[in-house]
């Protein structure tokens, strides 16, 4: 590895481990109870993969380091299990490879991911309890990371760069949009008729010309992200339908479009973090077409 590469990896390592272990240190908290009632036993076995068995343990650290929000709304237990069994299947697959990462660099990185858990979490024994990791998973976490990503560098080629930028251009050069917009919150589980009610409210505001007051907007702004991906997609002038979110529903006008500056190269780290997730799910896919997998659930 150069030091050009070395560099890029520096640089994107802390992305990519987040991205499968994403707890920063803002949202290291109590854990939720919906989320500690939905925990399993760390020393039951839970899958085999190819002979290998996920416990208990390494799910509870996926399940402990998922975004906060879904720790407050978490998904079935198999979900986090099967994301273990995909982790095993790719460690697999490097090592075949033969793609490794060096010692110091995974150091470091550890070093850093466990520093800003354990600034908010007051020690890194307590950091590493509400991730739910020894240091030694915590490192296995990190050096997985790292090591798809010296992969991803290796398979990509410039166009496929090329390619997603130009499909995406209006989220990643910088473009904004001005817009006005008027929502209506949802509750949990909203009902039909709710949702009915919240729509027929947007459309008289809409009849009414009551939608606010502009504001300006790039595609990762503060408005969820499929009223931001409405918009982009939206011409000058142009009302949409109703858009509905999990938390509430929301109608918007367009009124301009700015254009963004930034190329490529200024986005490439955000380019590369989403085409190796990409090529994470297509390896994924095709490991698993031949693996033996056993899924012990309680």
């Amino acid at each position: 590895m150069n030091s050009f590469q070395k560099l890029m990896v520096l640089r994107l390592a802390l992305l990519l481990v987040l991205m499968s272990a994403s707890v920063t240190a803002q949202d290291v908290t109590e854990i939720p109870h919906a989320l500690q009632d939905a925990l399993p036993e760390p020393s039951v076995v839970l899958a085999e993969v190819n002979g290998k068995k996920i416990t208990g343990a390494e799910v509870r650290a996926r399940m402990l380091s998922a975004p906060q929000p879904e720790q407050l709304a978490p998904r079935a237990l198999e979900a986090y299990v099967q994301e273990c069994v995909d982790r095993v299947l790719i460690e697999d697959f490097l090592k075949k490879r033969r793609v490794e990462i060096e010692d110091e660099i995974v150091a470091a990185r550890t070093k850093a991911v466990l520093a800003r858990a354990s600034k908010a979490a007051g020690s890194e024994e307590a950091a590493l309890d509400r991730l739910g990791h020894d240091e030694e998973s915590l490192r296995r976490t990190v050096r997985l990371s790292l090591t798809w990503l010296k992969h991803a560098q290796q398979t990509l080629i410039d166009k496929q760069y090329r390619d997603y930028f130009k499909e995406h251009q209006q989220e990643l050069d910088g473009t904004r949009v001005v817009l006005t917009y008027k929502f209506i919150k949802l509750s949990d589980n909203a009902t039909d008729g709710e949702t009915e009610r919240a729509a027929s409210q947007l459309k008289a505001a809409i009849t009414e010309g009551d939608l606010g007051e502009r504001v300006t907007t790039e595609f990762a702004g503060k408005l969820p992200r499929p009223v931001t991906a409405e918009a982009f997609s939206m011409n000058i002038g142009e009302t949409s339908d109703i858009i509905f979110t999990p938390q509430a529903a929301y109608v918007i006008r367009v009124h301009e479009r700015i254009p963004g500056q930034l190329s490529l190269e200024d986005v490439r780290t955000q380019v590369l973090s989403v085409l190796a997730q990409q090529l994470w799910d297509e390896e994924v896919a095709r490991q698993r077409s031949s693996a033996r997998i056993r899924v012990t659930l309680p």
